[in-house]
């Protein structure tokens, strides 16, 4: 059996795992489709099979992580960031542009690509994090990972109550 080896570097690896979990906490937003759609549905006048297309796009973003597998061979956590960033900031805020009517009339099909863009970040942001801190606790990679993705839920789990408690209040309160 090889012999595993320990991180060495100025920083503990406990620090990097406190990194890592706020990136998860700020990725958990893939899972919130559910949450706006109805929104995209209203205000984009769209039927329930072009929401449905949509929900497609956002399960392939979310999913399709073969580019961030490879590049974090190749380059250091800090750029799978910061393209994780971009994109996050391209898909998301092309998507909030459409919501809110700054933009008027965008094709269906840019709307699919840069929904499919967005939710494609949290796979950036979760390949960096989780590949940096498999590689920083060689023998602890199923704990270490567990909680990682755990704090993605808890994310989803937090804007649906907080999102859910907002349409609560402005329906009923």
């Amino acid at each position: 059996m090889p012999k595993l080896v320990l991180k060495a570097g100025s920083r503990p690896p406990w620090v990097g795992l406190a990194a890592a979990v706020w990136v998860e906490i700020a990725a958990g937003n893939t899972y919130n489709f559910p949450l706006y759609s109805s929104t995209l549905k209203s205000v984009m006048g769209y039927n329930q099979q072009q929401v449905t297309l949509l929900g497609v796009a956002n399960d392939i973003g979310e999913n399709v992580s073969i580019l961030p597998g490879i590049a974090c061979n190749k380059f250091p956590p800090w750029a799978l960031l910061l393209v994780g960033a971009l994109l996050c900031f391209l898909g998301y805020g092309v998507l909030w542009l459409a919501v809110s009517q700054t933009v008027q009339n965008l094709p269906f099909w840019l709307l699919w690509l840069v929904l499919c863009i967005g939710t494609n970040s949290c796979a950036w942001f979760g390949t960096a994090v989780l590949v940096t801190n498999m590689r920083n606790f060689p023998r602890s990679r199923g704990t270490v990972s567990g909680i990682l993705k755990g704090y993605i839920g808890i994310s989803a789990a937090v804007y649906t109550v907080i999102c859910g408690r907002e349409h609560f209040l402005a329906h009923f309160g």
